[in-house]
């Protein structure tokens, strides 16, 4: 039908067959105007060269399929052929047309040089071409382009609009393309697949599920149905699940649904590519699998425009057809010429590009050429490749490349994880490359790992051609391969790693934990980290690197290690835990954590904990607070530190084991307050020519180790709280005006090896301590060189019964106006002699005697001892120089000390305490004692008290007579008798008392011995009025003694025994009465109920007997005034003290001294006091004075009162 406007309807229940030779057409519907088809029954077109089941023509053109509609031109139609080809439905409106192919409606295109389901073609300016599918085309074709739908909009400005809601179906048989939608516009052109629709396109050639073209507008593919394309074509054929193409405009594509592509050459499963710009979106639901020779998930290309790719759902770029080496799979790939190209995954989002048979796989690839290229991951990427030797396979996680402008970032999120996996092909989990004038920066918070088993893995990686270079971690980075790097950054500007998470490096002969390098003028190369990096290099020959930064330009190298980081390294031949190079410049290395390094191959391997090179600059360590630095392993060079030929500096507060290396240079190593050196390694420290230094105020071990200085004026000083600890420890200084000063400590453990060498023009100065103790007499020290030195102290071990002591060796002079104090340490035993001399030092040069002084005896209590040791310093020297001068110790004993001196005097004082309470019959009666005549009873109390000074004396059997001997004595007490006056003048009586004594020593002398005793005895007299009087009395008493110095307190027990027989007779001259007096008393003081306990002795007290004569006389009157009789009453004495000596011994199972005190000698004493009686009752009071022998004014006095019935 034809006319100005034509409009054709078949119903449901028509049928229309058209068969022609070249051409031919169910239903043809033109106009000059509008042309409208409508097909509800079934339309079925043969021809032998063209055979169309609707062509429509005009101006507009709108054609709606509800039923069938078949063109057939192949071998297999009822009009046989092999030239013709097919079209379901052909509209061509000028200013617009519209298909649709509704649910019930079925077109179906089979034509053997090709096939179209649905054709429509637009021609004028800003027309519209329509397709709307909701129900099954297919289109088959053999030698020809199969298309289920395809569009033309050649007008400027038009728009093209196809949408699938049902199922499309494209077969092309041989090399020909076949689209499932072909959709041209000049302007905008938009294609949609909706959910549940079906799009599928196979050819031996070329094969695209969705192509949208804009030559001038905006391509747009929307997919939320499926999409599957396969193409077995070999020869440079291509298959696109959906491809997006702007000419001049921008592409997008947005994908909910499936897209799966299949090829045996270039696979695609989305493109977007647009002059402006270029934009893919797979959402959460959706699927992208593409699967050939070159693989690729999603690729968004733009030349002047931005590239955006997001992915929320799964893609997979593999090959899996043949056992032949692939060219490449990408699970995503974006790439920009001049604009920004970002790619994001988000934490739902799966990416892989796996790879079977060589190749290279990369998860996401984005470049830009003169903008930014960002790639951002919070799901999961991963490349992946199995490959041979043959075939070798490199496979990348995540890259982002750019060849200017802003730079090249790569960033993977907390939650998500980057992989690369190959066996003979190199493997890079993450990598940012910027080689023009951007910076390239990796950040990792999640994880990230490479693996390859015979090529170089590298975690993250970093380049700059122009400027700065950054890796950035804060999650997992692992690297394992036959060379590994955790992370690297080598950047023109400045080359940094910053790791806050943990690094792994893996790698059987060379594996880097991080790397940071920098190449340009006034560079840096930097390393920070603050958690874990560790290398790990597992062949023998390996070699493994924990943290480098290299500089090889102008500029620093860097390396921070916070107090929270540790790096360590393990590897065969080479272990270094942090390497830092500088070629023109300064390398500085901070460390507040822990660094070590570990060789375990064969003999012959080095470790170093920290390596640092340069010789422009100042190479600086600084180890903080906290910080570890540990070099080691068995039959290897180990070294802590190493230096270069230029100036090394190192500042120690935290520990350091190992050796250090410091090569030429005026290099610097102070040890600060709460630094440890342990200098403990397989070789020797050595500080290398030049003007060197040490300088320690912290703690130094050198242990089967030494420290050398080479040839130049090297210092080394030990500061005032600076200690050195030698075990098997040398310090040595070669050539020069060196010098080596103690100011601090230094500890000598054992005999061997334990030296200090200045040089042969050096010296050796000690203002501090040099230290032997150990409680063994088994050190020595060795000075090599002059030794000097004005306030320093030498303190040792001795051993009086070996007769050892520790030594000091010095192979040269000793400067004239050195002193140097020894302190001793005493073995825990007692000196066997009172003199012992026991060689301590000696010097091969010149010397004087009073370089040695003697100082403090340590290890020894002297109060608790007993005895005074006097302790000097003896020399032998030689001064022809033929023998070396010889110092010893002398150990002396000159006496008992203040604790041995009261203790030794404890008898004499007990004897002077029972003494007192003896007195004489009138100190103790009193006046008139019995009563008046006709008394039968009497009872009294007494209470009495004396005080005065001792002098005794003393004699040591076999040792000095030093010591504070001289005492006063106080005493004082009561006691309390009952009295029986029997037949013929005979009284008897009982006492009881209580008494305590305080002896304190005279002269200087610090010691106090307490008594408290308790006392029992009786007493019998025969007196007879004015005559004759006999009076015989006894006492016993037991006391507590507490014997106090400065030692403390020795608590003991003292018996004391007391006889004495006195008498007289009374006569009187006028009112005096006279009474001449004769009384002797016996006083036996039993020994100590124990020894005295010292610290290593005991001291052992004799008791002793005293025996005490008087003669005198007394003279006495009595006054009546009223009732009260007054007896005043005085006396004279001549007393005489004999024996009174105490022996004691201070000793143990080495050795015994002793000796003995007394008091015998004559003395004065005179008595004076007054009676007051009245009735029964009597009161005396009375006073004594003694003088004379060993006794210096002692002054007593008592009172007594009675009472008589």
């Amino acid at each position: 039908a034809y006319g100005a406007t034509t409009n054709v309807t078949n119903t449901a229940t028509g049928t229309v067959t058209a068969y022609g030779h070249s051409w031919s057409a169910g239903i043809e519907a033109g106009a000059t105007g509008a042309a409208t088809v409508t097909n509800d029954g079934a339309v079925s077109s043969y021809s032998y060269h063209a055979a169309y089941g609707i062509y429509a023509y005009g101006d507009t053109v709108t054609v709606t399929n509800n039923g069938d509609v078949t063109a057939m031109s192949d071998n297999s139609a009822p009009v046989f052929s092999t030239l013709g080809v097919a079209t379901g439905i052909y509209a061509y409106g000028a200013s617009g047309a519209t298909v649709t192919n509704s649910a019930t409606g079925a077109i179906h295109a089979d034509g053997y040089y090709g096939a179209t389901g649905v054709n429509v073609v637009v021609a004028n300016p800003g027309a519209v071409a329509t397709v709307s599918n909701a129900g099954v085309i297919t289109a088959y074709g053999y030698l020809g382009v199969t298309t289920g739908i395809s569009t033309a909009v050649t007008g400027t400005g038009g728009t093209s609009v196809v949408t699938n809601s049902g199922d499309i179906s494209v077969i092309s048989h041989n090399k020909y393309n076949a689209y499932g939608v072909n959709a041209f516009a000049d302007g905008d052109s938009t294609v949609t697949n909706a959910a549940g629709a079906s799009i599928y396109a196979y050819s031996y050639g070329s094969a695209y599920g969705v192509l949208s073209t804009s030559f001038n507008g905006h391509s747009v593919i929307t997919n939320a149905g499926d999409i599957a394309v396969k193409s077995m074509g070999v020869l440079q054929k291509y298959s696109y699940g959906a491809l997006a193409f702007g000419v001049n405009g921008d592409a997008s594509v947005s994908n909910t649904g499936n897209i799966s592509v299949h090829s045996k050459y270039y696979s695609t499963g989305i493109m977007a590519s647009g002059l402006t710009g270029a934009t893919v979106t797979n959402g959460a639901t959706g699927s992208v699998v593409a699967d050939g020779w070159k693989a690729t998930g999603i690729y968004a290309v733009s030349a002047n425009g931005d590239v955006s790719v997001g992915n929320a759902g799964d893609i997979l770029a593999t090959y899996t057809y043949a056992p032949a080496a692939a060219k490449s799979a990408y699970g995503v790939k974006a790439v920009s010429t001049n604009g920004d190209v970002l790619v994001t995954n988000a934490a739902t989002g799966n990416i892989d590009a796996t790879l079977l048979y060589g190749g290279l796989a990369v998860g996401v690839f984005g470049y830009s050429g003169a903008g930014s290229a960002t790639v951002y991951n919070y799901g999961h990427i991963g490349a992946s490749t199995v490959d041979t030797l043959a075939t070798p396979a490199s496979a990348v996680g995540a890259a982002a490349f750019t060849g200017g402008g802003d730079g090249a970032n790569v960033g993977n999120a907390v939650s998500g994880d980057i992989t690369a996996t190959s066996v003979y092909g190199n493997a890079f989990g993450a990598r940012a490359n910027a080689s023009g004038g951007g910076n390239a920066t990796v950040q990792n918070f999640g994880d990230i790992s490479a693996t390859s088993t015979y090529a170089t893995a590298i975690g993250a990686l970093s380049q700059s051609a122009l400027a700065d270079a950054v890796v950035i971690n804060a999650g997992g980075l692992n690297a394992t391969g036959m060379v590994s790097y955790g992370a690297s950054a080598m950047g023109y500007g400045m080359g940094a790693v910053v790791n806050n998470g943990s690094v792994v490096s893996l790698g059987d002969a060379i594996a880097v934990g991080v790397y940071a390098a920098s190449y340009g003028l006034d560079s840096l190369a930097y390393v920070s980290n603050t958690n874990s990096v560790y290398s790990h290099a597992g062949l023998s020959a390996g070699m493994s690197i924990a943290a480098s930064a290299n500089n090889t330009n102008t500029g620093n190298a860097v390396v921070l290690n916070s107090a929270t980081g540790t790096i360590n390294a393990t590897g065969g031949i080479l272990a270094i835990g942090v390497s830092a190079h500088a070629n023109d410049g300064d390398v500085t290395v901070t460390n507040a954590g822990a660094i070590h390094a570990q060789a375990y191959g064969s003999p012959g391997a080095v470790a170093i904990a920290v390596a640092m090179s340069g010789t422009a600059g100042t190479n600086t360590l600084n180890n903080l607070a906290g910080g570890v630095i540990q070099a080691y392993g068995a039959n290897t060079y180990a070294y802590a530190v190493t230096g270069d030929d230029g100036v090394d500096v190192i500042n120690n507060a935290g520990t350091i084991t190992g050796d250090v290396l410091t090569y030429a240079g005026d290099d610097k190593f102070n040890n600060l307050a709460g630094g440890i050196w342990n200098v403990a390694g397989t070789m020797q420290t050595d500080f290398g020519d030049d003007d060197d230094s040490l300088s320690n105020s912290g703690t130094i071990w050198i242990t089967n180790g030494s420290i050398g200085f080479g040839n130049g004026d090297d210092t080394a000083t030990n500061n005032a709280n600076g200690l050195i600890n030698l075990s098997n420890g040398l310090i040595h200084m070669d050539a020069g005006t060196n010098t080596f000063t103690n100011a601090g400590k230094i500890n000598v453990l054992g005999h061997v090896g334990n030296t200090i060498d200045a040089g042969a023009a050096g010296t050796v100065f000690n203002n501090g301590l040099i230290e032997m103790n150990t409680g063994f007499t088994n050190e020595a020290l060795t000075v090599a060189s002059t030794f000097g030195g004005t306030t320093g102290h030498l303190s040792i071990d001795v051993h009086q019964v070996g007769l050892t002591a520790d030594h000091l060796f010095v192979n040269g002079n000793v400067l004239a106006n050195t002193k140097q104090t020894v302190d001793i340490n005493l073995a825990p035993v007692f000196p066997l002699t009172a003199h012992t001399s026991i060689p301590f030092a000696w010097v091969t040069g010149t010397s004087a005697a009073g370089n040695f002084v003697p100082g403090t005896i340590y290890g020894y209590n002297y109060p608790l001892n007993f005895i005074d040791l006097g302790f000097t310093i003896g020399s032998n020297i030689n001064t022809a120089n033929t023998a070396s001068d010889v110092f010893s110790v002398n150990l002396d004993v000159n006496g008992l000390n203040d604790t041995g001196a009261i203790a030794a005097l404890t008898a004499q004082g007990a004897a002077n305490f029972m003494n007192t309470q003896m007195g004489t019959f009138r100190q103790r009666l009193g006046v008139n004692p019995y009563g008046d005549a006709g008394k039968v009873m009497s009872a009294y109390v007494r209470y009495y008290s004396t005080s005065g000074d001792v002098t005794p004396g003393h004699l040591a059997n076999n040792f000095g007579q030093g010591g504070h001997f001289n005492f006063d004595q106080s005493t004082w007490g009561y006691e309390v008798g009952v009295n029986a006056n029997l037949m013929s003048n005979l009284h008897v009586g009982v006492v009881l008392g209580n008494a305590d004594s305080r002896q304190r020593l005279n002269d200087g002398g610090v010691g106090t011995n307490r008594m408290d005793g308790m006392t029992f005895g009786g007493y019998m007299t025969w007196y007879v009025p004015s005559g004759w009087y006999l009076d015989l009395t006894a006492r016993k008493m037991a006391a507590d003694v507490y014997s106090t110095s400065v030692a403390g307190t020795l608590a003991n027990r003292i018996h004391t025994n007391s006889v004495s027989l006195e008498g007289g007779y009374e006569f009187k001259v006028g009112n005096i009465n006279i009474v001449p007096q004769l009384q002797y008393t016996w006083t036996q003081v039993d020994e100590l109920e124990r020894p005295y306990h010292g610290q290593y002795v005991d001291l052992s007290l004799g008791g002793g007997h005293y025996n005490r004569g008087r003669i005198g006389v007394d003279f006495n009157t009595q006054i009546e005034s009223g009732d009260f009789r007054w007896t005043p009453y005085g006396s004279l004495n001549w007393v005489h003290n004999s024996r009174g000596t105490s022996d004691y011994v201070i000793s143990n199972s080495y050795s015994s001294f002793s000796g003995s005190t007394w008091v015998s000698g004559s003395a004065v004493l005179a008595e004076f006091g007054v009676g007051i009686e009245k009735g029964g009752w009597g009161v005396t009071l009375g006073g004594n004075w003694t003088d004379g022998g060993k006794f210096d004014s002692m002054f007593g006095g008592q009172v007594n009162v009675r009472y008589s019935w």
